[in-house]
């Protein structure tokens, strides 16, 4: 009788600990809807003060059902490198794209981005020579 209550326990504890361990791998491999993949960045000519920069991604809908409408805006870690120097730091870049039609599951568009960044030497900001952009958010619409 001993026996047959501790292997209940025993048991019991397996079974907890089990379904913990499904419920926390269910978050883990919880699906995204957008993914980014960078294919190169350029840092382009300073005009009145602001350097452009421009890179190439490509925003592919990893979602089983679901469609997007529109990228609103990325969220992007810049890391500039100029005279042997290097800066990072990271902003928003408003995109503003529209798919039309809708992004389905499992489809991808390619998508240049440009955007303005102030160039003050005397604060130390200098144009760069050569830049890497790396997305690390997107905010988007799904589609209705």
């Amino acid at each position: 009788m001993n026996t047959l209550a501790r292997y209940k326990k025993i048991l019991v504890m397996l079974i907890v600990f089990t379904c913990l361990a499904v419920a926390a791998s269910a978050i883990d491999s919880e699906a995204r809807t957008i993914d980014c993949k960078m294919n190169g960045s350029i840092a382009g000519p300073v005009r009145d003060g602001k350097q452009l920069i421009i890179f190439d991604a490509i925003f592919r809908n990893v979602s089983q059902v679901e469609y997007i409408a529109r990228v609103n805006w990325v969220e992007v870690s810049v890391h500039g490198y100029f005279s042997g120097r290097e800066e990072t730091y990271s902003r928003k870049v408003k995109v503003d794209w529209d798919f039309s039609p809708a992004l389905g599951p499992g489809r991808q568009k390619g998508l240049k981005i440009k955007f303005w960044r102030k160039v003050q030497p005397r604060r130390g900001s200098f144009p760069y020579d050569d830049v890497e952009v790396q997305v690390r958010n997107i905010n988007f619409k799904r589609a209705s």
